[in-house]
């Protein structure tokens, strides 16, 4: 199981397009935690699992290709 905490737009759709984004890269998605929000921003952690053949670095790719989202 890994952990993944991005910082995203806190507005509408922004969660979705994450999750949709660590779907397209194989992840399930266990849990997710908003860690906080404030001033448009938001940090949430991801409790994920990936099959034996993705790579984790792959999850850290997939959410830098969301537009305003950073891992942390």
């Amino acid at each position: 199981m890994y952990l993944l905490r991005v910082a995203l737009p806190d507005r509408p759709g922004s969660l979705g397009a994450v999750a949709s984004a660590l779907g397209a890269a194989h992840a399930d998605i266990n849990a997710v935690e908003i860690v906080e929000k404030g001033a448009g921003r938001a940090v949430d952690d991801f409790m994920l699992t990936i099959p034996g053949d993705v790579r984790p670095d792959a999850l850290v790719t997939a959410c830098a290709r969301v537009p305003d989202v950073e891992v942390l």
